[in-house]
């Protein structure tokens, strides 16, 4: 039987981006967003070490060529986004890039941060946030915005807070898929969450609405692949149709599918898409996706074990598979 997704397969030197012990800032690369930028490509992601207040992220930039998508070379400039001062909503996370080119001078990173307030909690709030590139995507600066999304009002998705997504310009709007995060003591899960995807529009990509369909993912809590997870939105539009990756939890991540004609009603792949391996670096977890078609080639880049690495696999077409369902 053919998912939605396609059969993809593990590249045999994974991970291609591995874990980066001497590194001061990012010991633990995840999360990647790749560009085409001319002849190269180019890889936002997040670095995460221990810090004073527990584990901190940044976030930095490697390129590769068009040609080579498994060899990257680091910005000399990383981290090119730094923690905030202490109070302030990125203070401890700046993680799960998102870059969007809105001309050629002018780029946004959407990203989510955790504070100060965040490690004071209970639950894990965090913001979904905006930083400003004037010189396609190699400085950037926060937007001083604050939040794109504030706190929802008591029971809505982002009641308690929003974080990773994706945003696309659809027609004369920019859309938003977001992670959605509420707490209810009621939920019958881990720390009493209730994490799904939701969806929100805007006219100038920087001041956001939730739109009125509310969660466009929505865990299972019977589901033994989901639990109370579906979350890091990663969407393209291609072919008349908005494809759309995301995690699921349920003992551990894993990548998961859907896809839509109308970016609200999505059709969900049954099946977990990369899968873990039997043993490695891979083997408990698969999270963090973004895809590249490029050099007649489609390939998934995603995060591992501890939500760190990066590694690929690449698309098998039906004609050149030799894998039997």
């Amino acid at each position: 039987m053919t998912t939605l997704a396609g059969k993809w397969q593990k590249l045999p030197d994974n991970p291609i981006f591995d874990h980066s012990f001497k590194d001061v800032w990012d010991k633990y690369p995840s999360a990647p967003h790749i560009l085409r930028v001319g002849n190269k490509l180019r890889m936002y992601y997040y670095g995460e070490r221990p810090g004073p207040r527990g584990k901190e992220r940044r976030i930095g930039f490697a390129e590769a060529s068009l040609d080579d998508p498994m060899n990257w070379i680091k910005s000399p400039s990383n981290p090119v986004l730094d923690l905030s001062k202490p109070g302030n909503p990125d203070s401890v996370w700046c993680a799960y890039p998102w870059v969007l080119p809105i001309n050629d001078r002018l780029w946004y990173m959407y990203y989510a941060g955790f504070g100060d307030e965040w490690v004071k909690e209970d639950f894990k709030l965090n913001y979904t946030l905006l930083a400003i590139s004037y010189d396609a995507g190699i400085t950037w600066k926060r937007s001083g915005l604050g939040p794109l999304l504030p706190l929802g009002i008591p029971g809505s998705p982002h009641e308690h807070g929003s974080g990773s997504c994706s945003v696309l310009k659809v027609g004369e709007e920019y859309w938003m898929w977001y992670t959605a995060l509420r707490t209810n003591k009621n939920y019958p899960t881990r720390k009493n969450l209730y994490i799904g995807i939701a969806l929100a529009t805007s006219k100038d990509g920087l001041n956001f609405t939730p739109h009125k369909a509310g969660l466009v993912i929505k865990p299972d809590f019977n589901n033994p692949i989901e639990d109370y997870i579906c979350s890091k939105p990663v969407v393209y539009y291609d072919n008349g149709k908005f494809k759309l990756w995301y995690n699921s939890a349920g003992s551990e991540y894993k990548v998961r599918y859907a896809e839509s004609i109308d970016g609200i009603n999505f059709k969900i792949d049954p099946k977990v898409v990369i899968d873990t391996s039997n043993e490695g670096w891979d083997s408990d977890m698969t999270e963090y996706v973004c895809t590249i078609n490029e050099q007649e080639r489609e390939l998934l880049f995603y995060s591992g074990n501890n939500f760190s690495g990066i590694g690929v696999a690449k698309k098998i077409h039906p004609q050149n598979s030799q894998i039997v369902d």
